[in-house]
């Protein structure tokens, strides 16, 4: 898990769950099932993101578009540093990242659950 998504939750939940949802992650990131960028990761996913905003090949992004998927590189390169598979619904933009950050094991919830379920 990453804080990115950690943060991402916290926005959505109750605050009486606050605490719960971090020790949580606490106890992960403890383990080393979670992951927090450091300052590598920020200059990858900068990278990332400047490739995405200059590749006219598929189609240029705009500034505002790059800005959006700031969140997601930065959940995309935890996962990459954990070896974890992203589960996501958003594979639009994790397909982008996943064109720079060819590592990324990427699968939608429907393949992800359809393969553990064999």
């Amino acid at each position: 898990m990453s804080c990115v998504v950690l943060q991402e939750l916290l926005v959505r939940i109750p605050r009486s769950e606050y605490k719960e949802k971090c020790d949580e992650f606490n106890n992960k990131f403890e383990s080393g099932l979670a992951h927090v960028p450091d300052s590598k990761d920020w200059i990858l996913v900068g990278r990332c993101l400047n490739q995405l905003l200059q590749d006219t090949r598929r189609g240029k992004l705009s500034k505002d578009g790059v800005n959006l998927l700031v969140r997601d590189a930065l959940i995309a390169r935890g996962a990459i540093v954990l070896g974890a598979t992203l589960v996501t619904f958003n594979m639009r933009d994790f397909e982008k990242i996943k064109r720079v950050f060819r590592t990324l094991k990427l699968q939608s919830p429907d393949e992800f659950f359809e393969l553990r379920g064999r």
